[in-house]
C-alpha cells in the first residue's frame, strides 16, 4: 500500500542526532539523494499547518528546492520505521533543509511491516530563503464556527510572541494590522493565512481579539522560526 502526501512536513534543523552520521545512519538503511538545479518559487506555509497548507499555488514565501530524497530499507526483525525516520531527519539536517514537500511513504503509519517488505520515505527538500526575516507568532488555530467570523486559537506555544502578547487558547482573532499586512479583517482561516505569510520578524502587529464576547487589542511582535518553535520537543524530532 502506497500513501502519498502532498503536504509540508516537519523537520528539525538543529536538534537531534548529529549531521555527521547522516550518510551512514544504519547499515540496513540506504539514503538516495538527487539534487535539483536550484529553483526558487513562492511556497505557502510553514510545516505546523500541515493539514491546511496544501495548496502550493497559493504559497507566499520564497524557498529554494534543493533535491529529491529517498530513504529505504528492507524490514528486518530489528528494523523499525523509527530507523528510517531518524536517517531521514539526519540527512535533511545535513543539507540544511527547513521543511519538505510532496512526501510519500510506502506504508501507513499503523500498518504492520513484515520482515522482507521494502520500506521507504520520499520527499523534496526545501530551504526557506527568508527564514530570518519571516515572523512567527506561535499558536495553533482552527476555523471557528461559520456564524462567528475569525479564527479560534487552539494552543499557544510557551514563551512565544503570542504568549508574551497575552493571547490565550479560546481567543478568536478578528483582525490584524501592521506595516507589512495593512489592516485586515479576519473572517476565517484563509484570511489569517493571507496575513501570517506577510509577518516579518521584529515588527509590531495589532491583533484584534475577542475573548468571552469582549474585544481586546494586543500588540504582537513575531520572531524568527528558531526563536519560537522547538520542533524536537513538540513533534518528537520529526
Amino acid at each position: 500500500m502506497i500513501t502519498v502526501m502532498c503536504l509540508a512536513a516537519v523537520l528539525v534543523p538543529l536538534a537531534g542526532p548529529s549531521a555527521a552520521a547522516a550518510d551512514e545512519p544504519n547499515e540496513a538503511v540506504s539514503v538516495e539523494y538527487t539534487p535539483y538545479v536550484d529553483v526558487t518559487y513562492p511556497p505557502k506555509g510553514r510545516h505546523y499547518q500541515i493539514f491546511e497548507d496544501y495548496d502550493l499555488d497559493k504559497h507566499k514565501r520564497p524557498i529554494l528546492k534543493i533535491g529529491k530524497l529517498t530513504v529505504r530499507a528492507a524490514a528486518a526483525s530489528d528494523l523499525k520505521w523509527e530507523d528510517l525516520e531518524n536517517a531521514y531527519a539526519r540527512f535533511c539536517r545535513s543539507k540544511g533543509a527547513d521543511a519538505v514537500i510532496n512526501m510519500e511513504y510506502s506504508h501507513d503509519v499503523d500498518e504492520p511491516v513484515e520482515p522482507g517488505d521494502e520500506m521507504w520515505l520520499k520527499s523534496d527538500l526545501i530551504v526557506y530563503t527568508d527564514q530570518d526575516d519571516f515572523g512567527h507568532v506561535g499558536f495553533w488555530y482552527h476555523n471557528n464556527r461559520p456564524e462567528i467570523p475569525g479564527v479560534r486559537v487552539e494552543m499557544v506555544v510557551s514563551g512565544s510572541p503570542a504568549e508574551t502578547a497575552g493571547i490565550r487558547p479560546g481567543d478568536i482573532i478578528k483582525g490584524i494590522s501592521g506595516e507589512s499586512t495593512g489592516s485586515m479583517n479576519i473572517a476565517g482561516k484563509e484570511d489569517y493565512r493571507e496575513a501570517k505569510f506577510r509577518f516579518r520578524a521584529h515588527q509590531e502587529y495589532q491583533f484584534y481579539v475577542e475573548r468571552n464576547g469582549q474585544p481586546l487589542l494586543m500588540t504582537v511582535v513575531p520572531l524568527p522560526d528558531q526563536d519560537v518553535y522547538d520542533w524536537n520537543e513538540q513533534f518528537g524530532g520529526l
